[in-house]
C-alpha cells in the first residue's frame, strides 16, 4: 500500500491492458497524467492493471470518469474495420458478419483501440 507521501493514487482498474491503456489515453487528453501498473499482490494479482494520477490531479480524474466510461462502452461494439469493410490485421472480408466477434481469419479482438489504430493505418489516416 502506497505510503501518505506517495504523490501517486489508484482512481480505476482495468481487466486488461488495453483497456487500462485506453483510460489513460483519455485522462491525458484531458491534461491529466497517469501511469498504468500491474498489480502484484492480493486476489487480483496479476489479472488487473491498475491507472494511477497524481495526487494533484485526482478530483479531476475521478469527475473525468464517467465520461471515459462512457464513452468505452458506446465504442466497446464498434468493430474496427478497413474502408471496405475488412479486417484490418490480415484483410478478411467481414460483411455479414455479427460486429462482437474476433475476425474469424486471424482471430484478432476488433473492438481494441488497437484494432481501430490498425484500421486507422490501413485506411491511410
Amino acid at each position: 500500500m502506497p505510503d501518505s507521501a506517495d504523490p501517486w493514487v489508484m482512481i480505476a482498474t482495468a481487466a486488461r491492458k488495453s483497456e487500462a491503456q485506453e483510460i489513460a489515453y483519455a485522462l491525458d487528453l484531458r491534461g491529466i497524467t497517469s501511469k498504468q501498473l500491474r498489480l502484484s499482490r492480493g486476489l487480483l494479482k496479476g489479472k488487473t492493471v491498475a491507472v494511477l494520477v497524481l495526487a494533484e490531479d485526482e478530483e479531476r480524474a475521478r469527475e473525468s470518469l464517467p465520461f471515459i466510461y462512457q464513452g468505452m462502452q458506446s465504442r466497446a461494439s464498434l468493430r474496427a474495420t478497413t474502408e471496405i469493410n475488412a479486417c484490418p490485421f490480415c484483410g478478411y472480408d467481414l460483411a455479414g458478419l455479427p460486429g462482437n466477434l474476433p475476425c474469424p481469419e486471424c482471430g484478432k479482438d476488433l473492438s481494441t483501440p488497437e484494432a481501430r489504430e490498425a484500421a486507422r493505418r490501413a485506411s491511410g489516416l
